[in-house]
Parts: structure tokens; C-alpha cells; sequence
């Protein structure tokens, strides 16, 4: 039989449920993009949830899949699986493993689920003179370029060279935060207040600004893995 008749699309809660058939991740993500092409006008601006069964992705296969889906205009809202190893990649990029099935009792959030908004992944850069609001929480691959500015309602992490104005936080949460994975020279702000940086800050630095009670705190490091969940 051919695999790609196994792949169950089902509409589900503002977006659509995909579940693959067991195979390799390599034939799934071959399986889902081909299918994403196939009906482009059907997929593109919306988001999809996978269900890839026991198939192990690695944080780099899940890394591709996003860069993938982004190339074809789609989010990815979530990876279910009942591998250990393919949730922890998923974790990894604060993708959600779990989603409400059919049938189920809609619970009462804990006061942190409540704080936690759909991640927007958007590969570009910003160039200068541009300015460009994210209703949520963004994690832009791409450079924000000096003259540039870029805002969010919630936090924000850059994958690139961070220049220009960042803020983070139009809408107040203690759970905002801004995580540059390349510092070069930009004036941030977390929750409408302006981040007092480290003196002789060099760029290329990582850093992360998040609050600590009422005070912002500002760490560097080399880390290059975040959550912002």
C-alpha cells in the first residue's frame, strides 16, 4: 500500500489535525509537504497539528520541518507523539505535544497555562525604516537590522543579529521576556520600560532580559537553546 494513503487530514479546533502514518520522520515530512503543495490554497495561512505516532524526530528534523512549513506559509500549532525522544525535540522550540481530543472535558487553565499564547514563527529580516508589530509572542529567524523596529504583545526571541528597537510586552505580563541570540547594539524594552543593558555589551553576545519580581534582569550566555513558554 502506498504510505501516502494512510494520511488522515481532520479539521480540528481553528485549524487542522494531520496524522501520519509509521514511517520515518523523513517519509512523513517528504508525505506532509508534498501534500501541503498538492493543496496550497487549502493549507497556506493556517495551522496544523501532526500526530506522528512512535516516529522519533530529532531537535534538527524538527528544526527543518519548521523552516519547511514556514517556506509553504503554514504553523505548526503542535507535535503528538508516543516518543519520548520526538516530544522532548518539540519541547525544545516550545511546541505544544499535547492538544484537548474530541470528547474530552474542557478543564479550568492553571493560572501559568493561562499566561501561555500560540507561538509565531516568522523567518525574515527587518530592514531599516521598517516597523513590524507581532499580536503574541514571536520567534523571528532573520536580523533586525539598525533603523528597524520590531514590537510584540508578548516576548520574543531573535534567532539572527538583533539591531535596531526591540520591545517586548505591549500588553504587561510577568512572564515576558527577550532572548537575542546575536546582540548587535539594539535599544530594548520589556513591559514598556526601557532595559538598562551591561556597560561595553560586545556584540554578538547572547543574552536574555526577563523580570525578577518588579526588576528586570539582563544574563548573558552562550547557551543558544531557549523556551519562552
Amino acid at each position: 500500500m502506498n504510505p501516502s494513503e494512510d494520511l488522515v487530514i481532520k479539521g480540528y479546533r481553528g485549524g487542522v489535525l494531520i496524522t501520519l502514518p509509521h514511517a520515518s520522520c523523513f517519509i512523513q515530512r517528504d508525505m506532509l509537504i508534498r501534500r501541503i503543495q498538492s493543496q496550497e490554497r487549502f493549507f497556506k495561512g493556517g495551522r496544523i497539528a501532526l500526530d506522528v505516532g512512535d516516529t522519533v524526530w530529532t531537535e534538527n528534523q524538527v528544526a527543518k520541518l519548521l523552516k519547511d512549513l514556514s517556506d509553504e506559509g503554514v504553523c505548526l500549532w503542535a507535535i503528538l507523539s508516543t516518543a519520548p525522544e520526538t516530544i522532548a525535540a518539540a519541547n525544545i522550540y516550545d511546541i505544544p505535544s499535547t492538544i484537548k481530543r474530541d470528547g474530552e472535558q474542557s478543564e479550568e487553565p492553571k493560572p501559568e497555562e493561562k499566561q501561555t499564547q500560540d507561538v509565531i514563527w516568522l523567518e525574515k529580516d527587518i530592514f531599516a525604516g521598517e516597523s513590524l508589530h507581532i499580536e503574541g509572542k514571536l520567534c523571528l529567524i532573520g536580523d533586525v537590522q539598525q533603523g528597524a523596529e520590531l514590537s510584540t504583545d508578548h516576548s520574543v526571541l531573535i534567532w539572527g543579529k538583533a539591531g535596531g528597537e526591540i520591545s517586548a510586552g505591549k500588553k504587561t505580563c510577568p512572564h515576558n521576556a527577550i532572548y537575542l541570540k546575536h546582540y548587535d547594539g539594539a535599544n530594548l524594552r520589556l513591559n514598556g520600560e526601557e532595559v538598562t543593558l551591561p556597560p561595553k555589551l560586545k556584540a554578538g553576545t547572547t543574552l536574555s532580559v526577563r523580570l525578577d519580581g518588579q526588576k528586570i534582569v539582563v544574563d548573558t550566555s552562550k547557551e543558544k537553546r531557549f523556551s519562552f513558554l
